[in-house]
């Protein structure tokens, strides 16, 4: 019988084994992942940006979840691996392929103070991949694998004592007065205490 059971293996339940074994060191808690692996959907296929929050309004709620998400992301990444850890850092450029493009730019630098306009030239330079009139360069945004990030925190969240049992798709889930049971194909009648 286990204390906790998060079903998905993703940054989302892996982050969240992670928070609760480390809110409740002595409890039982479990994730249940039906893939081999962390991160094997959307979270091991996204672009891997940490965003910092440019395109939400300042001093909004999403604003400041995305913050807080960039530094704990970042915090995490340096921690665990050092090859994300440049990555993580390396900022991102926005760039303005048209003068209509421009004017949302400027914009997001007059919101942003920590952004810093940067002309076609200097995008170029870094990138010469990049076309466009210039752009905002945002010092605080970087990139980090997703897949690297979940597999690390599976081996934080087992090495506190936490369970996952990979290749457990969850087939039902039946609530009782005594609490609910969780039926996958590898491990049948999982209960999570109520």
């Amino acid at each position: 019988m286990y204390d906790f059971v998060i079903i998905g293996g993703g940054i989302i339940g892996m982050s969240t084994a992670m928070q609760l074994i480390e809110i409740y060191p002595d409890a039982r808690i479990a994730l249940l992942e039906k893939e081999a692996g962390p991160a094997c959907h959307q979270t091991g296929h996204n672009s891997g940006v940490i965003h910092a929050g440019v395109y939400y309004t300042p001093g909004s709620l999403k604003a400041q979840f995305c913050l807080a998400g960039n530094r704990a992301t970042k915090a995490f990444a340096s921690r665990t691996a050092s090859a994300m850890t440049s990555a993580a850092n390396a900022g991102r450029h926005l760039a303005a392929g048209d003068g209509a493009d421009a004017r949302p730019v400027g914009s997001h630098r007059r919101q942003r103070p920590a952004a810093r306009v940067a002309k076609r030239r200097e995008l170029r330079e870094r990138e010469p991949n990049i076309t466009g009139l210039g752009g905002i360069f945002v010092p605080s945004s970087g990139i980090v694998s997703y897949r690297e990030v979940a597999a690390a925190m599976a081996k934080n969240f087992e090495a506190k004592g936490g369970t996952i049992v990979y290749n457990a798709e969850v087939s039902a889930l039946k609530e009782h007065a005594s609490g609910v049971v969780i039926r996958t194909a590898v491990a049948e009648n999982m209960r999570p205490r109520r």
